[in-house]
């Protein structure tokens, strides 16, 4: 099953304009204007000062692997042909940790540690979620 037939992203008043830069290929975080704290997931109020007075701020795609597991039960029939695959935290370069997928990995190259850089994958009519690969800085 193709990437763009899995399923979509649930889309919310407060998460659309970070879904909107995802299918323009823009890995969007929160940043508050008031402390300077970055965020992600999209969020209305600030996780650090509670001020509303935020902007976004494009991530610079580049990480680590902070954690991983391997999901051997696909949750539905959309994924089961890829299972087992990896699903990682990421810890981004601007600090923020996200829940993501690692592709184009070998199960014994994946390693807590490991520079992973973003890519974008198809999900839906026109949008794209997050997901990383190692890092081609890593493979050369």
């Amino acid at each position: 099953m193709s990437d763009a037939a899995k399923p979509a992203p649930r889309v919310t008043k407060d998460s659309e304009e970070f879904w909107a830069f995802a299918a323009d290929g823009a890995l969007m975080l929160r940043a508050c204007n008031a402390c300077g704290a970055l965020m992600y997931y999209p969020r209305i109020l600030c996780t650090r000062c509670m001020s509303t007075d935020l902007s976004w701020r494009r991530a610079s795609g580049r990480g680590r692997v902070y954690a991983f597991t391997f999901v051997h039960r696909a949750p539905t029939e959309a994924f089961r042909a890829e299972a087992p695959y990896p699903v990682a935290i990421v810890e981004l370069e601007e600090g923020p940790r996200m829940m993501s997928n690692i592709v184009a990995c070998a199960p014994e190259v994946l390693a807590i540690g490991l520079p992973v850089e973003l890519q974008f994958a198809p999900r839906g009519e026109s949008g794209a979620i997050p997901v990383f690969r190692p890092s081609s800085e890593e493979a050369s």
